[in-house]
């Protein structure tokens, strides 16, 4: 005779025995009405019987109230804010024929559907990619990788018009749409992560049309931050930079919302900086310059863990002055803020260390090589440069605990017609600045989804640097 579990009343192994109690009624009654086993690929559960359909939804209840459970406040929070991600691949899916372009008895590479639905293949795969981790889609095991293969809820929206129809209500998002005109009229407290609906939703509606418009441009001339969404909505020539710089209510809810985020446990740069030996920097005279450092959160976090190693800030005028301004007495002697444009030659030379963090991702490759081979002229045999960022799996990945890459990736694209990087991308970013600039390798941070990509300028004939 099995024991019987028992668990804390409230707790979550409760919670799962209740769980694993209606799976197994769940199993048992479909068994009893000889179904098959329903995947991602085939859905098995349409036509149930009333008391089937019964169990089923309660187990859908109580899995759902154990994920809630297990996001905790601030990520139930932030999936919310990010939903409006899975609408942009829906609409993509829905305006560019997507699913259709997908045959139903085999594979498709990207390249393939990219051809037939008149997009970059790069694109098609950031679509595709985001689609996958809520299952509509899957890439086909085994190598070639890349190659696409159709999910249940892909396939119907292939072939069904009438779910395709539901996924895309047009009338709906066209009455959305018309609320970007009216935005300054909203009233939203500055420290609002909500700034994601409010600001970048509305910009996310006219992604297509961005793509549509831009698309024929030669490959370089379409990696502009003016190509964006954001450019349809607020004017030929503007990104979301000059919009943030011209809108100071506007500002405030996007840096409270950064704000937000960082505070939590992915972006905590306390995390950041006991995930990386920093020891090795910490000397005498050594010099580090965070590059777009803002206000100094970062440099201030490296600082006061390390002893000896000097910090300069560099940004545009108004971040720096702020940052000066905030700087503890403490560290007065440690870190010093300079107005600085980071696609500008570096003035300094000799420098030990290049620290960006959060940068790059805001810029498409070209842009990321362009700031990058500006600070050639700082560097010395043996420079590190320390990019904390996110990277994305190289290949399918349809994890929940991942969904927020490929959220964030859609946003890139969305708003600043830039990018999250897999590894592989970013050894391609670096070894386009300079075959000096080797790339050593990416190192995750413990307990959280971001990670440092570390590259080493190393002169010809001097002594390799390791990672």
């Amino acid at each position: 005779m099995k024991p019987t579990l028992t668990a804390p009343v409230g707790s979550f192994t409760e919670l799962a025995l209740e769980i694993l109690q209606l799976a197994s009624e769940l199993d048992s009654k479909l068994a009893r009405q000889n179904r098959k086993q329903t995947t991602f690929e085939f859905d098995t559960l349409q036509d149930l019987p009333t008391d089937i359909n019964a169990t089923r939804k309660e187990f859908i209840n109580k899995t759902h109230a154990a994920k809630q459970l297990a996001l905790g406040a601030s990520g139930i929070l932030r999936e919310l804010v990010f939903q409006f991600t899975d609408d942009i691949t829906l609409r993509a899916i829905h305006d560019f024929g997507l699913a259709q372009h997908v045959p139903l008895d085999r594979p498709a590479t990207f390249q393939e559907i990219g051809q037939a639905s008149g997009l970059d293949t790069s694109i098609v795969e950031r679509i595709l990619r985001h689609a996958m981790t809520n299952h509509i889609f899957s890439e086909a095991p085994g190598m070639p990788s890349g190659r696409v293969v159709h999910t249940g809820t892909s396939r119907l929206l292939a072939t069904n018009p009438d779910a395709l129809a539901a996924a895309f209500p047009k009338d709906i998002f066209l009455t959305t749409s018309r609320l970007s005109s009216e935005q300054k009229q909203w009233t939203i407290p500055a420290n609002e992560p909500i700034v994601l609906v409010k600001d970048l939703a509305s910009i996310s509606i006219h992604l297509n049309e961005a793509i549509l418009r831009w698309r024929d441009l030669p490959g370089d001339e379409r990696d502009e931050p003016t190509q964006a969404a954001t450019a349809i909505v607020y004017g030929p020539g503007q990104t979301y930079f000059e919009v943030l710089k011209n809108d100071e209510a506007r500002a405030a809810r996007f840096s409270g919302a950064m704000r937000h985020f960082a505070e939590g446990a992915d972006g905590d740069v306390e995390r950041m900086v006991a995930s990386y030996p920093w020891d090795a920097l910490d000397t005498e005279k050594a010099v580090l310059i965070d590059i777009g450092g803002g206000t100094g959160g970062a440099a201030r976090a490296i600082a006061t863990n390390t002893q000896h190693l000097q910090l300069v800030v560099q940004d545009l005028p108004g971040p720096v002055t702020k940052g000066a301004e905030l700087l503890p007495p403490t560290l007065g002697s440690r870190i010093v803020f300079e107005a600085h444009d980071f696609f500008e030659a570096q003035p300094r030379q000799g420098v030990d260390a290049f620290f960006l963090r959060y940068i790059l991702h805001n810029w498409s490759d070209k842009n990321a090589v362009r700031i990058l081979k500006a600070l050639v002229p700082g560097m010395k045999h043996g420079t590190r440069v320390l990019i904390n960022e996110y990277v994305l799996p190289d290949g399918p990945e349809t994890r929940y605990t991942q969904k927020f890459h490929r959220n964030l990736d859609i946003l890139m694209l969305t708003v600043w017609n830039a990018k999250e990087r897999t590894e592989t991308m970013w050894k391609e970013i670096i070894e386009a600045v300079d075959p000096k600039l080797r790339f050593k390798g990416s190192r995750p941070i413990e307990g959280s989804t971001f990670s440092i990509v570390e590259a080493v300028w190393e002169e010809p004939g001097a002594t390799p640097m390791g990672k």
